[in-house]
């Protein structure tokens, strides 16, 4: 069967930033600011003239080696390579089956959707608060979402607690 990519954790404007990702963006945010006392050195009082571009220096030059040892460890490195592994999700494919919606009320007034579904004996759930922006997975059924009993998919999750990375439908 074909399937297209309805949703993916990867490409959603949601998706988390890996480590490296932190430490570079960290790494380049602390050369900026090095650069900038090193331009406006002379304005600077005289104590911290001497240790801060020394300071943020070290600390920018620390943050790169982390990334790139960061890198290094993930290709070169198997017990980095086993690990990646075994976090590697599982795919499950079948109709959907169960697809339940119950409105719960929110803490701070208002309510909140909750959609429940399974695929081969395997559970899902999804809440219909959207956060990103992003107009699809998110989507209840009862809100314009496409997600539906019977409907062909294949689930792409993560193991330990059924976390939804990937969600591909049967073209039709």
């Amino acid at each position: 069967m074909e399937y297209y990519t309805y949703w993916d954790l990867a490409t959603a404007s949601s998706a988390p930033m890996s480590d490296e990702g932190v430490i570079k963006v960290a790494a380049i945010a602390v050369l900026i600011v090095g650069v900038l006392v090193l331009l406006f050195n002379k304005r600077l009082p005289l104590e911290f003239r001497r240790s801060a571009p020394y300071g943020i220096l070290g600390l920018g030059l620390l943050l790169f080696a982390s990334y790139f040892y960061i890198e290094y460890a993930k290709k070169s490195l198997p017990e980095m390579k086993m690990a990646s592994k075994k976090q590697l999700s599982k795919v499950t494919e079948g109709r959907i089956s169960n697809y339940k919606e119950k409105i719960l009320n929110a803490p701070r007034g208002g309510t909140q959707t909750v959609a429940s579904f399974d695929i081969n004996k395997t559970s899902f759930h999804f809440s219909g608060l959207n956060l990103s922006g992003e107009k699809a997975f998110t989507l209840t059924h009862g809100k314009g979402g496409i997600l539906n009993n019977s409907m062909q998919a294949r689930i792409t999750y993560d193991s330990k607690q059924n976390h939804i990375l990937k969600i591909e439908l049967a073209k039709e």
